[in-house]
């Protein structure tokens, strides 16, 4: 039983994984001592607002709010 839950879980993480493109990717690097160091943010210009999301409403509203994401832009540019 648990061995079908598992292998449920790693379909639906494969599905997802092949089948959403990435929005952002960031990375953040850190002093010796844990503080931050440096972080960037790269947006991904071939992501397609209207093609690349069954339901964009959560996700991406939270990113447009959070990061200032203009899709229109990036897709143009």
């Amino acid at each position: 039983m648990e061995e079908e839950e598992d292998s449920k879980r790693y379909d639906d993480l494969k599905y997802n994984v092949n089948t959403l493109n990435p929005v952002q990717l960031g990375f953040t690097l850190f002093k010796e001592n844990g503080s931050i160091d440096s972080a960037w943010q790269v947006n991904f210009c071939d992501f397609d607002i209207n093609a690349d999301t069954d339901d964009p409403s959560a996700s991406i509203s939270l990113t447009k709010r959070k990061s200032e994401v203009d899709f229109d832009k990036q897709r143009r540019e």
